[in-house]
């Protein structure tokens, strides 16, 4: 294996971890797993233009966390 292919399996343990979803689940269709909401996520969050409505997509899904926690 050359040395970029241990820094890219390298990182993606990394990313695997960092989500706490196991490695192989990163290249499943993103429509049959969980990460398709997360990678939706992320595609709108970098939508946003300014900090204000970055500031309010935050604010929304942290009182959607807490309204789960009740």
């Amino acid at each position: 294996m050359s040395s970029s292919d241990n820094a890219t399996t390298a990182r993606l343990n990394a990313i695997s971890a960092a989500l706490r979803i196991p490695l192989d689940q990163l290249f499943e269709t993103p429509a049959s797993c969980e990460l398709a909401d997360a990678n939706e996520c992320l595609r709108l969050w970098r939508l946003l233009r300014t900090a204000e409505a970055r500031d309010r997509a935050l604010a929304a899904l942290r009182k959607a966390v807490e309204e789960e926690a009740t």
